[in-house]
């Protein structure tokens, strides 16, 4: 788009032809930028299902002695929750501690630059993680749903 001002004696031609033609690399650069957060926030889901479930096949003894001494299986699977809630919680707070900290350091070495560490942000993506979490830890007990502890035991010899 090109645009001629008239100023009484002198004309000013103004044009955003660089910008246009800089707009969309940006644009593209931005889709990637978001696909590849999706892959690896994909990827770290899959990861943490995966470590979840290693980790209650390394607790499968201790998970059905419970059983077998008579604990509610909706006991057990709180107790697993409420472990693993607690560790995400201590996680997802030093996290948040740690990027304010490096957010506040970029900025004073980088004074050209502005970063900008936002609460509400970090907050949503805890909510998206402990949802996780609870999905990730109710998805690995389904071994403690489906199987009786004579047949959880019997694995073991």
């Amino acid at each position: 788009i090109k645009e001629t001002m008239d100023l009484g004696a002198r004309e000013i031609d103004t044009t955003n032809l660089v910008y246009e033609r800089s707009e969309a690399p940006l644009q593209s650069m931005t889709l990637l930028t978001r696909i590849y957060l999706g892959i690896i926030t994909f990827a770290g889901i899959l990861i943490l299902f995966g470590i979840m479930q290693i980790h209650l096949k390394a607790r499968k003894k201790e998970t059905a002695i419970f059983l077998s001494l008579g604990y509610k299986k909706s006991s057990i699977i709180m107790q697993h929750m409420a472990e693993n809630l607690i560790l995400y919680l201590l996680a997802w707070i030093i996290a948040v501690i740690f990027a304010y900290f490096a957010v506040t350091i970029f900025n004073s070495l980088f004074a050209g630059m502005s970063l900008h560490f936002a609460v509400g942000e970090a907050c949503i993506s805890g909510a998206i993680g402990l949802l996780v979490v609870i999905l990730a830890t109710l998805f690995s007990q389904l071994l403690v749903v489906r199987f009786s502890p004579r047949r959880i035991l019997s694995t073991f010899s």
